[in-house]
């Protein structure tokens, strides 16, 4: 890999670095993750990305992994293919970023590298559990070099769930009984938990993450103990994306039903609640990935997708790009490396 690419990682953690949030909601079993994205730009693309193709992680001066995706996957993207920023595959195993200051990745050793964003594919394309994510860190590293400031909250068609933070330099986690309410914002779990339990009000803080996080914390609660309430958990999801919403720096608001394997969303720029249902797309192995912009289309969008070229992926990151450039400057090198890489992926049919 070339050095460009290492400047990109460099840049995108810089881009990374506004607040966002995401929770799950578990109603008798049906299970709807909920994430707001909060940025400069809701320039970006909705990916179908397919079972049988192969690639390598991009890293630096590092050993990398090569892998063949075995389950294909819904992403949302901003700049380019194989970079999302979260998603959901068939088997129902959702994943999604947020910033988190302080983050220290586990130091080198043997295992081959990965960055952080593409590390959520590689994970969608392996996984179907919670379980089976926490058992790749035998396989693969997320990069030091990368001096990312992120965490993730993922979870799986069970209901099972955790946060995975790295916290000088250990993988921390959270699951099961450590935790009580899957929400996370941009405290580390465990501190936002601890002052959400000893506020004596929601209201009661001035950290905006950790008032995300009680308003999301108490709202998910009260939701899955109320059993009167007729308010599906979709619908209940934009409710509380909508509370701890960040005005004009939520771009995109997406409620992932997992029980149902179908996304509901809605951007910036196009506020109708648009729907994508995984028993209307192919995942069969494709040298090509369909999208669709972010922000076009409403109702079903499942008919809309169109493959995706190297000259589309180019345009969908100098949007990005341009629309950072108050955060966040990426230099021609790397916006030509990041369009060009989707090339290297090929498709290897079962």
């Amino acid at each position: 890999m070339k050095k460009p690419i290492l400047l990109f990682l460099i840049i995108l953690a810089a881009a990374q670095s506004f607040a966002c949030s995401t929770f799950l909601i578990n109603k008798n079993g049906h299970l709807v993750f909920g994430r707001n994205y909060d940025w400069s730009t809701g320039n970006g693309i909705v990916l179908i990305n397919p079972s049988g193709l192969t690639k390598s992680s991009m890293v630096y001066e590092e050993k990398n992994i090569t892998w063949t995706s075995k389950y294909g996957s819904l992403t949302f993207n901003q700049f380019g293919k194989e970079f999302p920023y979260g998603g959901m595959n068939e088997k129902g195993l959702v994943i999604d970023l947020m910033a988190l200051d302080g983050t220290v990745y586990e130091a080198d050793d043997d295992r081959p590298a990965i960055n952080q964003v593409q590390w959520i594919q590689y994970q969608l394309d392996n996984s179907a559990t919670v379980a089976e994510v926490l058992a790749s860190e035998k396989l693969l590293r997320i990069s030091r070099k990368s001096p990312s400031t992120n965490h993730f909250l993922i979870a799986d068609a069970t209901g099972d769930a955790a946060t995975i933070e790295f916290i000088n330099g250990k993988m921390i986690v959270h699951r099961g009984k450590q935790l009580p309410v899957p929400v996370l914002t941009n405290n580390t779990y465990q501190s936002a938990q601890n002052n959400f339990k000893s506020a004596k009000d929601i209201l009661a803080t001035k950290s905006n993450s950790q008032l995300r996080f009680n308003k999301a914390c108490s709202m998910v609660s009260k939701y899955q103990q109320d059993v009167n309430s007729k308010t599906s958990p979709v619908d209940e999801a934009f409710k509380i994306m909508n509370e701890i919403s960040q005005g004009d720096y939520t771009v995109w608001s997406i409620a992932y039903d997992i029980t149902n394997r179908r996304i509901e969303f809605f951007t910036k720029d196009n506020k109708k609640r648009r729907s994508i249902s995984f028993a209307d797309l192919n995942f069969n192995c494709s040298n090509k990935s369909n999208y669709i912009s972010i922000d076009e289309g409403e109702g079903n969008l499942a008919g809309k997708f169109r493959p995706l070229t190297m000259e589309h992926n180019r345009a969908v990151i100098k949007i990005s790009a341009e629309g950072s450039k108050k955060q966040i400057d990426l230099p021609q090198e790397v916006i030509d490396a990041l369009s060009t890489y989707f090339a290297t992926v090929y498709c290897k049919p079962e």
